[in-house]
């Protein structure tokens, strides 16, 4: 698919793009089932469970995404005292206090995938942010 896109950028204006492989600005996905294939670009980049606020894992961190599940399950009031007491890295308290604060899942990500965009709106993505805060 690299290759594919590389060589019509190339066409088109006698450029070859430099792809970085490890680290790209736009990453395509690429998905074959049977006789169909789909091509979508993936608009988050880093997986949407990884918040933004977990810089190192404890030694079997559980997933943010799947904390705030548990918590949402739980039909916790946020008023009540929340108690962790298997607490390891502390992602069902950081989580809880997520909820209790209507903090938004992404806000504390550094870059999200669509930022890469051509389409992407500095400004405006901005101005949502900061109605979060």
């Amino acid at each position: 698919v690299k290759d594919a896109i590389v060589d019509r950028f190339r066409e088109e204006t006698n450029k070859r793009p430099n792809v970085e492989k490890l680290n790209p600005d736009v990453k395509i996905n690429l998905h074959i089932s049977d006789d169909k294939c789909t091509l979508s670009l993936d608009s988050s980049g880093e997986p949407l469970f990884k918040r933004g606020y977990r810089f190192r894992g404890g030694e079997a961190p559980l997933k943010e995404d799947l904390a705030a599940g548990i918590i949402l399950l739980s039909e916790w009031d946020k008023q009540t005292t929340f108690y962790d007491l298997f607490c390891g890295s502390g992602t069902l308290l950081i989580e809880a206090v997520m909820i209790a604060t209507n903090t938004p899942a992404g806000y504390f990500r550094q870059i999200f995938g669509f930022q890469n965009w051509l389409s992407y709106d500095e400004d405006l993505y901005n101005r949502v942010k900061n109605e979060a805060d």
